[in-house]
């Protein structure tokens, strides 16, 4: 049963925020209308991107309208493609680029997508293997759907990333500390919808980000202050981690070549490498930016928008007797941090650092992993002749102190991680040493709890970076793979990602490690066959449980569906057909698939762009998606993140490995395709 908070114990924070609350009762009684479109109301359907028959010249007909989108009557049948079908369907592809469709105005000078061409240079295995999947890439790449909603989760991303905008923006999108400045801003959760009002920050708020990350806000104790997930106050955070795993799509895609300066996806990769680098800490780096000590000399991490008198005020519940006693009871059942943890941090004879500790968390491999994977990614795009100084190499000393921690012979165990055994040899989730005294150098950070642990997805970053950096021969690697394997076959389920309370996260990242780190062990390929299996009978349950969100696949404690989706259709892409074929699942896997993307492009809802430069420049629409679940603390109904910007950067995953078709060929990010964004069209090429 769901246990509420006395009135007496939230008047204090309310009242801290009465003329920030007023302002949004205000803003609410002008934008709860009963006037379709309201931005972050359920529209109707009609008002979603369009659904719109498959239809591309060279077909006889539209497929029918009961089919999934994308998948044919006879995709389901696995019927046989003869000699000449194949040639056929392959000259089809190449004469896409003859079509004189135009396909929507520009996006801006950069996301101009008038018309669809398949690259000469598209490799023949490529197309061969199109006409032999579910469907040739012709027919996806002529879907005016799936561009414009590429393009409408493109044209979001562009506006939203951090940058020194003209004037005084919304700190959800204007520099805070450079230029003009920004205007703080909170946000409210209007409980039982999917509507976020954002409201001006009261005087002593002062809200603060990074140019060239997106914003992402923590929702505290969602399970005991929020409804869906989703806490009614939330407070934006600027952290690497969000930024990395944003950028990452990115990479599947590319600006064509200019005479002078640069386009909108190489703009935005470059701002999320700058800003990445800006994380580092010592030899590593960290989840929150570097911050001077307020408790004591020594510096510490944490988020630039919690002050620690704040948090001193937030902790007294549980240093207090009685206090504690009733947040006790009002917890009960939830994950949360034990109350003589906090208790030992404000003990200054243990810790002369006092709450400076609170979360100052140590370097760590996830963090550290991503941004080297981006590091590796932003390298190979520029190619190894570049000499822009604003070029990141990669990190070697970085990826060497990875390396370094690992889960053989300690003394200590967190204990949540047991499935794991002892000694399994993968990668430790911090980089720090367990054995040295708990409070003992802040300036390197605080282990939480003084103990280490295994984390599954962590140890699938790790692998990713590691094959990105052609450096899969190191100390652990094969001890990473194991334990994924290991994962799948225990079918632990969400006991592998112990910050990770999205269900599809880990399906994701073990088949992205696959994939595109190109860890192509036989043993996780089997593994991964499992994995495939136990997704497809979630998502029908699913489908059979709630007919009217057919498609989705399902986010275990996100409910909001949108996020877990993209990454359940990213996973199906990243596995790959024949991993299906070769366990008798190909027709679910197609209908899976097709549905999955029909669900995405239904889900998308027009977003108002923000910067007036943007606007003036741009007739397309931009696209949004829900903020879904991505990862919370290391206990988990402490504090979750959320990220709109996160969800259209797995549906621009989703939606280019497909038009990429990851699920019909086979090279990733190492050695695959890209989609070129460019004036003359979509166009498919073959990576140098």
């Amino acid at each position: 049963m769901r246990r509420n908070i006395p009135a007496v114990l939230l008047a204090p924070v309310l009242a801290a925020f009465a003329p920030s609350c007023e302002a949004a009762a205000q803003t609410l009684a002008r934008t709860v209308k009963p006037a379709a479109g309201a931005v972050g109301l359920p529209l109707p359907r009609s008002a979603a991107i369009p659904t719109l028959p498959l239809h591309s010249p060279g077909l006889s007909a539209p497929l029918p309208a009961a089919a999934p989108a994308g998948v044919s009557e006879t995709a389901l049948t696995e019927t046989a493609l003869t000699e000449t079908a194949l040639a056929e369907a392959a000259q089809g592809v190449m004469a896409a680029g003859t079509d004189d469709g135009k396909l929507g105005a520009a996006l801006d000078s950069t996301f101009d997508l008038q018309q669809v061409a398949v690259s000469q240079d598209a490799s023949a295995a490529a197309v061969a293997a199109s006409a032999a999947g579910p469907e040739p890439l012709r027919r996806r790449l002529q879907d005016s759907r799936l561009q414009k909603a590429l393009r409408g989760a493109l044209l979001f991303l562009e506006d939203m990333q951090v940058r020194d905008r003209p004037g005084r923006r919304s700190s959800e999108y204007d520099s805070s500390d450079t230029g003009d400045g920004a205007r703080s801003r909170l946000f409210i959760n209007i409980p039982f919808t999917d509507l976020t009002l954002s409201i001006p920050a009261p005087p002593w708020a002062r809200i603060r980000n990074k140019i060239g990350e997106w914003m992402s806000d923590i929702h505290f104790l969602p399970g005991l202050l929020g409804t869906r997930g989703r806490s009614v106050l939330s407070v934006p955070d600027s952290n690497s981690f969000m930024t990395s795993a944003i950028a990452f799509p990115l990479f599947l895609l590319q600006d064509p070549a200019r005479a002078e300066g640069e386009g909108a996806i190489t703009r935005m990769r470059r701002l999320a490498v700058e800003n990445l680098s800006s994380f580092k800490r010592g030899a590593a780096y960290s989840f929150w930016s570097e911050l001077p000590g307020t408790r004591s000399a020594a510096t510490r991490v944490g988020p630039l928008n919690i002050s620690v008198d704040f948090l001193d005020r937030l902790t007294i519940p549980t240093r207090h007797p009685v206090l504690g006693a009733l947040f006790s009871f009002f917890t009960k059942g939830l994950a949360m941090p034990p109350f003589d943890w906090v208790r030992r941090v404000y003990d200054r004879k243990e810790n002369p650092a006092g709450s400076d500790a609170l979360f100052n968390v140590p370097n760590d491999a996830d963090d550290t992993a991503m941004t080297l994977a981006i590091q590796a990614l932003q390298a190979a795009e520029r190619g190894p002749a570049a000499a822009d100084p604003n070029a990141s190499p990669l990190d070697i000393a970085a990826l060497e102190r990875i390396v370094a921690f690992r889960d053989i012979g300690r003394d200590k165990e967190d204990g949540r991680d047991q499935w794991k055994g002892k000694n399994s040899g993968a990668y430790l989730t911090w980089l720090h040493d367990e054995s040295a005294p708990v409070f003992a150098q802040p300036q390197a950070g605080v282990l939480p709890l003084g103990v280490n642990n295994v984390d599954a997805v962590v140890n699938a970053n790790v692998l990713l970076a590691l094959g990105l950096a052609g450096k899969t021969e190191v100390e652990g690697y094969r001890s990473a793979v194991a334990l994924l394997v290991k994962a799948i076959e225990q079918g632990v389920g969400g006991a592998a990602g112990l910050y990770y309370p999205q269900n599809m996260m880990f399906p994701y990242v073990a088949s992205r490690a696959f994939r595109d780190g190109g860890t192509r062990d036989p043993s996780l390929r089997a593994a991964l066959q499992r994995l495939l299996r136990d997704i497809l009978d979630e998502r029908d349950a699913l489908a059979e449980a709630k007919p009217r969100d057919r498609g989705a696949f399902p986010g275990g404690r996100d409910a909001s569906l949108d996020l877990s989706t993209a990454l359940g259709v990213a996973t199906l892409l990243n596995m790959g057909r024949e991993l299906a074929a070769e366990i008798g699942e190909a027709k679910r896997y197609d209908r899976a698939l097709g549905e999955g993307v029909d669900f995405l492009l239904n889900r998308g809802r027009p977003h108002k762009i923000r910067n007036p430069e943007l606007r003036a420049s741009s007739r397309a629409t931009a696209y949004k998606w829900s903020s879904g679940l991505f990862f919370s603390a290391s206990f988990q109904d402490l504090a979750q993140w959320r990220s709109r910007a996160y969800t259209a950067a797995i549906v621009i995953e989703a939606l280019a490995k497909y038009l990429l078709g990851y699920d019909i060929g086979e090279g990733g990010l190492r050695d695959g395709r890209r989609l070129t964004i460019s004036p003359d069209g979509l166009s498919l090429t073959a990576s140098s």
